[in-house]
C-alpha cells in the first residue's frame, strides 16, 4: 500500500515545458507562495501532453492531500488534462450549468462567438466544482477523490495565479499548513562570491542553526548581479523559536559582518 505523503504535489502539464519552449514559472511561483504560508511542497513533477502520462501522474497524486495541476485546460486537441482526470477517476466529462455559464459569460464579455470547440471548456469530470477564472475563459476546477483534493488551473500565469490565491491557498492553509513565518530579512550584496560572503556571517548563523534547527532558516543565493542572504524565523508547533531580542542582535551582527558589501537590506 502506498504511503500517504504530507505536503502538496505540484503537477505541470505540457510538452512546451519539457522541451524548453516555455519556462515553468507556475511551479516556482506556487512553490514560493506555499512555502511562505508554511505549507510543505512534497513533490514537483512535469509531464507531457500524452494522455497516459497525465493519467499516471494523477493516479499517483492520490498519495498526497492536495494536488495542484497547471496547464492543459484549453479547447484544443493537445489540452487533455481533464480528459486524463476523467479516465484516472472513472468520472465522465460533461458540462454543468455553472461551467456553461462561466464559459458563455467570458466569451460574451469579449464579444467572441461561442463555437463548438470553445464550448469544450465547459466539460468537467463528474462531481467537479468550477473555480472562477477572472482573467481567462477556461474555468479552474476542483475535484475531490478519496482524501485527496485536486485543483486544475489554466497554464497562463495571469490566469493561474488569481485562482490559486483566491481558492487554493486559503484551503491549503487549513488542510496542510505546518508552520507560520514570523520574520524574514534579506541582505543584498555585491563584490564577493558566495564562500567569502558566508564566511563573514558563518559564526552567528551556526549558533542559531544549532539551537533552533527547525525554526531558524538561513540561505545564501546567487541573485544577479550579486549574492542574497536570507534569514527566516518560523513558528513551528513543538519547536523552540529564537527570542526576538536574539534575532535582532543576530541581524545587527550580520549587517556589521557584511559591511559595505551589503548595498540594501529588505524586511
Amino acid at each position: 500500500m502506498a504511503t500517504y505523503a504530507k505536503g502538496v504535489f505540484l503537477l505541470s502539464i505540457g510538452d512546451e515545458l519539457l522541451d524548453g519552449r516555455t519556462q515553468n514559472t507556475n511551479a516556482s511561483w506556487i512553490g514560493e507562495q506555499l512555502r511562505l504560508a508554511g505549507i510543505p511542497v512534497a513533490e514537483v513533477r512535469c509531464v507531457s501532453d500524452r494522455l497516459d502520462d497525465i493519467v499516471r501522474a494523477l493516479e499517483e497524486g492520490r498519495n498526497y492531500p492536495i494536488v495542484v495541476s497547471t496547464g492543459g485546460l484549453g479547447p484544443t486537441n493537445d489540452d487533455r488534462t481533464l480528459e486524463g482526470a476523467a479516465l484516472a477517476f472513472g468520472r465522465p466529462l460533461k458540462a454543468t450549468p455553472e461551467s456553461l455559464e462561466h464559459v458563455r459569460s467570458r466569451y460574451e464579455a469579449r464579444k467572441l462567438e461561442l463555437t463548438e470547440i470553445r464550448l469544450r471548456l465547459a466539460n468537467l469530470p463528474e462531481g467537479a466544482r468550477v473555480l472562477q477564472n477572472p482573467t481567462g475563459t477556461a474555468p479552474g476546477v476542483e475535484l475531490t477523490e478519496g482524501s485527496t483534493t485536486y485543483f486544475f488551473l489554466p497554464g497562463p500565469p495571469n490566469e493561474c495565479r488569481p485562482i490559486f490565491t483566491a481558492d487554493i491557498l486559503p484551503m491549503a492553509k487549513v488542510k496542510v499548513a505546518e508552520k507560520r513565518l514570523v520574520r524574514r530579512e534579506t541582505w543584498r550584496t555585491f563584490g564577493k562570491g558566495e564562500g567569502e560572503i558566508y564566511a563573514r556571517v558563518e559564526k552567528v548563523v551556526a549558533h542559531f542553526e544549532k539551537h533552533y534547527p527547525e525554526t531558524f532558516v538561513f540561505g545564501v543565493h546567487i541573485a544577479f548581479p550579486g549574492i542574497d542572504l536570507t534569514l527566516e524565523v518560523w513558528d513551528v508547533t513543538g519547536h523552540p523559536m529564537p527570542p526576538p531580542a536574539e534575532v535582532e542582535a543576530a541581524c545587527k551582527e550580520i549587517g556589521e559582518g557584511l559591511g559595505p558589501l551589503c548595498f540594501t537590506r529588505e524586511r
